[in-house]
């Protein structure tokens, strides 16, 4: 069965730098003349107070993204596993990554982009299932993943249609 990645890509090296969870936050803060790291308190109020079209694009999308619940498997060790997306749940949610894509483009003066890769993973790497996502171990994303073979997020309009979205 198909699962889907997304992640952030430094558009000049065409290598992947982390998954877009990190560049919603990075381009977040730098967006509204932020650091990273500073307190809960302290961002609130600069959104609160913000002219900034794509800090507000990116919050909403913050808020959205975020309710999608990570399983404790990957909470736990979030350095050693990696979530994927399942078929349905990642054509639901795409809109938000070609918005996303967009701001983090324009945000990054065209250094990072968001991509996205389909893996086929075998029922026995699982760790967890949901019908939203899986979770999967490093160690198995780094066996099943091709790293030339992924897809532009801004793309994603003319790859559904190859996909039989």
């Amino acid at each position: 069965m198909l699962y889907y990645r997304v992640e952030t890509m430094d558009i000049e090296k065409s290598e992947t730098v982390g998954g877009y969870v990190s560049a919603l936050f990075a381009m977040t803060y730098k967006a509204l003349g932020l650091v990273p790291g500073v307190s809960a308190e302290t961002l609130c109020a600069a959104l609160k107070n913000t002219d900034s079209k794509n800090a507000r694009i990116l919050y909403k999308l913050m808020a959205m993204l975020g309710s999608i619940a990570q399983p404790e498997v990957y909470i736990d060790d979030k350095l050693n596993h990696y979530c994927l997306y399942t078929r349905n749940e990642f054509f639901k949610i795409m809109p938000a990554f070609e918005e996303m894509d967009e701001v983090i483009r324009v945000e990054s003066s065209d250094m990072y982009c968001l991509i996205y890769r389909q893996l086929e993973i075998p029922d026995d790497a699982i760790l967890y299932r949901d019908e939203e996502q899986i979770v999967i171990s490093r160690e198995d994303y780094e066996k099943y993943v091709v790293s030339e073979d992924f897809h532009k997020v801004a793309k994603l309009d003319d790859d559904c249609c190859e996909l039989g979205a």
